[in-house]
């Protein structure tokens, strides 16, 4: 009986190892899009400037002002596209490690139930040899 709820306590250490594991995952994928987002930022911020040298330019150069302008807005265009499917993507993958977080907390509180009740059984069962050796 020992040997079951040592075998039970160290799948529980497996399990809160496991759960750790997911947890420094989780945080390495909210890194990784933070470095994204900060990318995407750079990049608008760039962008902008770029925007705001060829507001500069010389009237006799409009046509390529306009030209350039039209690349930039499909550029910005590209880039909000670009961050929105980043972020879903980071969305749906924050939620399945939270999912799975969950479903491994909830076998952890589920080992932890039957190791009481088993740990209680024992316990009892104890008892009532004590009290039968105290009866003898």
């Amino acid at each position: 009986e020992q040997e079951h709820v040592d075998n039970t306590l160290a799948e529980a250490v497996d399990m809160a190892s496991t759960l750790s594991d997911l947890r420094i995952r989780c945080s390495d994928l909210e890194a990784e899009c933070a470095q994204r987002k900060d990318n995407i930022q750079d990049l608008t911020k760039r962008l902008t400037q770029a925007n705001d040298e060829y507001a500069a330019l010389d009237s006799t150069h409009q046509y390529t002002l306009k030209v350039h302008e039209a690349e930039v807005q499909k550029l910005h265009t590209t880039i909000k596209e670009g961050t929105m499917h980043v972020e879903a993507e980071f969305n749906a993958k924050l939620l399945e490690v939270y999912e799975r977080h969950e479903d491994y907390i909830n076998i952890l509180k589920e080992a932890s139930e039957n190791l009481q009740r088993s740990l209680d059984a024992k316990e009892e069962e104890r008892f009532k040899l004590q009290t039968e050796v105290g009866n003898y």
